[in-house]
């Protein structure tokens, strides 16, 4: 079990999950931005070997978020969906809020980013029930 999963335990349900998973992932970002700023580069220099590590840490990722939603519907929490779709809604997500954090040029409010965005998770895009439409 790693650092991730071991804070991610403290929580309950999916959403206090995920929301605490925003919040850690974009806390280090900022605590670490020099060193976020080398690896989120597009131009950055890689080996093959440190390409392909990074692939399976993303799948690995991928992987956790769509058994960590999977299990919030399994409680009833969210509804049953592609978890591996969804999972990647919420990784690219965290990505795009986290380059925003460390290459973005205006300061970030990171409580309202997390705030906002687990507004759009909870609540998402339409109002009422999609399905009525």
């Amino acid at each position: 079990q790693d650092i991730v999963e071991k804070k991610l335990d403290n929580f309950d349900s999916v959403y206090d999950k995920l929301q605490a998973l925003f919040e850690w992932k974009l806390s280090f970002l900022k605590e670490h931005r020099d060193m976020a700023r080398l690896l989120l580069a597009d131009q950055l220099p890689v080996t093959e070997e440190i390409r392909i590590w990074f692939q399976e840490k993303e799948r690995e990722n991928l992987r956790r978020l769509a058994q960590l939603l999977e299990s919030g519907a399994q409680r009833s929490e969210i509804r049953e969906l592609n978890y591996d779709q969804a999972a990647q809604v919420v990784f690219g997500t965290l990505m795009i809020a986290g380059r925003q954090l460390v290459f973005g040029d205006e300061p970030l409010d990171q409580q309202k980013v997390v705030e906002n965005i687990m507004d759009i998770l909870k609540n998402g895009l339409v109002p009422g029930t999609w399905g009525n439409r």
